[in-house]
């Protein structure tokens, strides 16, 4: 019984040792994590293009969830921001609905640089799209854009 009770005791002590371990390295991780978003948000300029330069994204898409009017009355405008160091064209766009509109492409971003492109649409009917932005870059280059539109510019909703 007496064994039982210093094993126990050791026991008790080790687990609270490895607890305050286990809290102190993800507190570590966590923040280093966090300083590279910071260091991230601060070179691209929003913490939406620092995490996309993190993750790898060659271009940025602000707003990437948009709302069009289907009467063609107004344009919606994406922007785009080169996230590397040399230049990319954004050459086209693809989407499952000739509704869509897309002004200025081919486009040409510098290093650094963002450029607007405009996206309008006529339809009567409702319709969720996703848009495909393509490069001229080798890999994974496409852009995705979801774009909602809504006949009837009343009807608009709020982006979640």
């Amino acid at each position: 019984m007496r064994l039982l009770n210093t094993w126990s005791k050791v026991l008790s002590k080790r687990s609270i040792r490895t607890g305050w371990t286990l809290f102190l390295s993800v507190g570590v991780v966590a923040g280093i994590l966090g300083l590279a978003i910071l260091l991230a948000a601060w070179r691209m300029g929003s913490v939406g293009a620092g995490i996309a330069f993190l993750k790898g994204n060659r271009i940025y898409a602000q707003p990437d969830k948009l709302i069009i009017a289907g009467d063609g009355s107004r344009a919606e405008s994406v922007t785009f921001m080169n996230l590397t160091n040399r230049s990319i064209r954004v050459t086209g766009y693809t989407s499952a609905c000739s509704c869509l509109t897309v002004t200025e492409l081919p486009l040409v971003l510098g290093p650094r640089e963002f450029k607007d492109v405009s996206i309008s649409a006529i339809s009567k009917t409702r319709e969720q799209l996703q848009v495909l932005f393509l490069t001229d870059e080798f890999g994974p280059g496409a852009i995705p854009v979801s774009v909602t539109v809504i006949p009837n510019l009343l009807e608009r909703p709020q982006l979640p």
